[in-house]
């Protein structure tokens, strides 16, 4: 389980539908056929079905396969053949020159390892979200692009509350600012890992992990007004009246310097086990197949809930909403 490691949210104007099925159904990819050297699609989630829909949430699973063949195999068998053309007198065009190169890639790829992307993307309608599991931003994009070809259209941004996201996450965390504050359920780890930069000298870092924030001198360097923080450890947590704090989610909050806001090593497998377990006990007739249906659903409905509730504590803290409240 854990598909949504990395998690980049995006935000959507469009109305989404919940019976894409048409569209999703006409660009299938379930594998490279011999010969072929790339191919996308939407592929089988378990089972046969590509989508599955769950508590106004849609998960379908973007996959992109390349064969790359070696460059030097290649140019070791174009220049052969290039070689025995000069041998024989025969001319030389730069048609002759793309076909012989072409049928090199050709012949290499079919023996080339193939690289693999798989992208899964949460849809809920609802809230006009988009979580992608892409390992990067090019990947998501790559996956968004092809539901928007789906679908007919998918106007959608990464999301972000406001343009200085990193320099005051650096304020709060120099304790000398206390206009920001947290929302309950959010907090940052005790000793967790936090790394900034200089806004413009993003090649010099300074990492604090598994030290106290709360030091003097790290409170000193934060507050420096040039300071961003780049990487912020993070918890969202659930207080319960003066009773032990529960710990639902521990994610590491990405604010790039260039690219888009997302999230690193979200952990959520305890409560969508727990979760997993309540769907199971609802069916008499338990299967392997069912198990793996469940095991997705339990993790759409853990990452859709938990991941809404993050972006609103994030949305409340970066544009000072909860102190404006209180004013």
């Amino acid at each position: 389980m854990k598909s949504f490691k990395t998690l980049f949210p995006y935000r959507t104007s469009t109305e989404l539908s919940y019976d894409i099925t048409c569209g999703i159904h006409e660009n299938t990819f379930d594998g490279l056929s011999n010969g072929e050297l790339s191919g996308r699609g939407w592929g089988i989630i378990c089972d046969s079905n590509r989508i599955i829909v769950s508590d106004n949430r849609l998960l379908i699973k973007y996959i992109e396969e390349v064969r790359k063949p070696n460059a030097a195999a290649v140019n070791k068998i174009y220049q052969e053949r290039i070689d025995k053309i000069i041998t024989d007198g025969r001319e030389i065009t730069d048609a002759v020159y793309y076909e012989i190169k072409s049928q090199a890639e050709n012949e290499v790829a079919k023996y080339s390892p193939i690289s693999r992307t798989v992208v899964y993307l949460l849809i809920i309608p609802l809230q006009g979200l988009i979580f992608c599991s892409g390992s990067t931003e090019k990947k998501c994009e790559d996956a968004l692009k092809m539901l928007r070809g789906s679908i007919g259209g998918l106007a959608v941004e990464p999301m972000s509350f406001v343009s200085n996201e990193s320099q005051i996450m650096a304020m709060y965390l120099s304790g000398q600012n206390d206009s920001y504050k947290l929302p309950e359920n959010l907090i940052i780890a005790p000793m967790g890992d936090v790394i900034a930069t200089y806004s413009d000298d993003v090649s010099t870092k300074c990492s604090f992990s598994g030290m106290d924030l709360g030091e003097d001198e790290i409170q000193s360097m934060l507050s420096h007004p040039d300071m961003a923080v780049r990487s912020v450890e993070m918890q969202l947590i659930q207080k319960n009246n003066g009773l032990p704090v529960d710990f639902k989610s521990r994610f590491v909050l990405k604010l790039p310097a260039s690219g888009n806001l997302h999230f690193k090593s979200f952990n959520y497998e305890t409560d969508a086990r727990f979760e997993q377990k309540r769907l199971d006990s609802e069916f008499s007739e338990y299967t392997d197949s069912l198990e793996m249906q469940h095991e997705f659903v339990a993790e759409m409905l853990i990452v859709g809930r938990y991941g809404h509730e993050i972006i609103t504590g994030l949305q409340a803290f970066f544009t000072d909403t909860i102190t404006m409240e209180t004013k």
